[in-house]
């Protein structure tokens, strides 16, 4: 009887410790998904990020332009006027 219980003991504390290799092989295998998830999340986040930059950028270089364009205009209306003042 002894020996079959160390034999069933035995038997019990291989599967156990088979099961005890898979689950910290699932949960490495989980850990590394989340790794890349997460590092390709990061990369999308990034990549996004200067994209919006990019477009704040290319914004406020549009509204400069507009700008300079208007106080060109002011400028040229000013100097017209200046000359009419003159005329008078």
């Amino acid at each position: 009887m002894t020996n079959e219980c160390d034999e069933l003991e035995t038997q019990i504390n291989v599967e156990t410790e088979k099961c005890n290799m898979m689950e910290k092989d699932g949960i490495d295998e989980i850990t590394k998904e989340e790794t890349k998830l997460e590092s390709k999340r990061t990369k999308e986040t990034i990549s996004i990020e200067e994209k919006s930059d990019q477009d704040i950028n290319e914004i406020k270089e549009s509204n400069t332009e507009k700008a300079l364009d208007v106080a060109e205009e002011k400028k040229q209306l000013l100097e017209q006027q200046h000359e009419l003042i003159k005329i008078q």
